[in-house]
């Protein structure tokens, strides 16, 4: 919880809704995990959720605690929020809680652990949300801003679970894999994979942040140009979006494989040459490929951070670079492109699901079989090519 005022004073972002409270609560992105025996997200004031992940486990059915509790003013606007327990929250739900662009839905239907839980956006659209479930539920709130889908949540019947390798609480998740690349007209899909039962879950990529020359013009009062930092990226690698700060949220530019970009402040984000700077970075990489190593020119840096550290996907930090250096990446086919069901074996049935994928309307670049960055008929056309060889 944090005082009784959001950043400017009064409440949330911008001088928002105050509470009468002693704190309030204020989220405004990241990953958040909750499972426990009593109230979940609980805050003596007001509760605001303005931002990031938030999958809330509370007590156990037969129980009389809820998963957002709050003493005063509760909102919903902007973030992906899933809650499972006795209650979602402390109250009948109220349309006031939810910004105009946040869509829900409640379900109380009665599901036993370990059981998964599947939330879509709409009767049959992509998933969004799926979990295995620590505990007996009979509440479930799931709710989303239109920016992750237009579509109202729809949750559906739990399935049984064999072993999963994430525990009982959640999958194993791989690190995700680019399915659409973010721009600055349109936010990008990164698809999640569970490495022990195969099922799948998508978050968005924010756009891109266009670079205006002008922005910092005023402000600069440094010469310093930094360090030229040249990428080397293999055929894996369809590009490289380049973070000016390491908070990976402000301003950024995507290059080539083998583009160039400069040292910088981790935290202004300006040129950096005197042997601090650094370089913050996300790979996107070529359906079918995964990232095998990143290394940088002996004797230029310090540290390079990978996703374990920056807790991103195909996200990395050379630190501490104090002369021009190359950073290289090295990539690894993980699946042949031309297996379009992702069975192992390259049929005729691969044709039929790419038929059908573009005939739905729902091909999306893992099924790019000759990696010209888009799904036709010319590729189609290629899988047809391999089979007669």
């Amino acid at each position: 919880g944090g005082g009784g005022h959001g950043p400017g004073g009064g409440g949330g972002p911008g001088g928002g809704p105050s509470t009468s409270g002693d704190y309030n609560i204020y989220i405004y992105g990241g990953d958040l995990y909750v499972n426990c025996d009593g109230d979940g997200l609980d805050s003596n004031g007001g509760l605001y959720l303005y931002g990031g992940r938030q999958a809330v486990f509370s007590m156990r059915s037969g129980g009389d605690n809820s998963a957002l509790d709050s003493d005063g003013t509760m909102l919903i606007d902007g973030a992906t929020v899933f809650t499972a327990g006795t209650k979602g929250v402390d109250g009948s739900v109220k349309s006031s809680w939810f910004g105009s662009g946040q869509k829900y839905a409640t379900s109380t239907t009665s599901y036993s652990a370990g059981k998964i839980l599947t939330t879509k956006a709409g009767s049959s659209g992509s998933t969004i949300f799926s979990y295995s479930l620590p505990k007996n539920v009979n509440y479930v709130l799931a709710s989303w801003p239109s920016s992750v889908s237009g579509s109202t949540p729809s949750i559906g019947a739990a399935n049984s679970v064999t072993a999963c390798a994430g525990g009982s609480w959640s999958h194993d998740w791989n690190e995700g894999v680019i399915t659409t690349a973010a721009s600055v007209d349109a936010e990008g899909l990164m698809t999640y994979t569970c490495t022990a039962c195969g099922e799948t879950e998508t978050r968005t990529i924010p756009k891109l942040v266009q670079v205006d020359a002008c922005d910092h013009a005023a402000d600069i009062t440094t010469t310093d140009e930094g360090f030229a930092v040249t990428f080397a990226g293999d055929e894996g690698v369809l590009s490289i979006v380049v973070y000016e700060t390491k908070d990976y949220s402000g301003m950024s530019e995507t290059v080539a494989p083998d583009g160039t970009a400069v040292s910088r402040d981790g935290d202004s984000g300006y040129p950096d040459s005197t042997g601090g700077g650094q370089i913050n970075f996300t790979v996107v990489l070529a359906s079918g490929y995964a990232i095998g190593n990143v290394t940088a020119t002996d004797g230029t840096y310090k540290n390079i951070k990978g996703p374990g550290d920056t807790g991103l996907a195909n996200t990395y930090r050379v630190t501490k670079i104090s002369a021009d250096t190359t950073v290289t990446i090295t990539t690894v086919r993980t699946s042949s492109p031309y297996d379009i069901d992702g069975n192992g074996t390259v049929d005729i049935h691969d044709v039929t699901e790419l038929l059908q994928r573009i005939s739905e309307g729902r091909a999306d670049l893992t099924a790019d079989v000759n990696e010209d960055q888009s799904v036709n008929i010319m590729d189609v056309t290629a899988l047809l090519n391999y089979l007669a060889r």
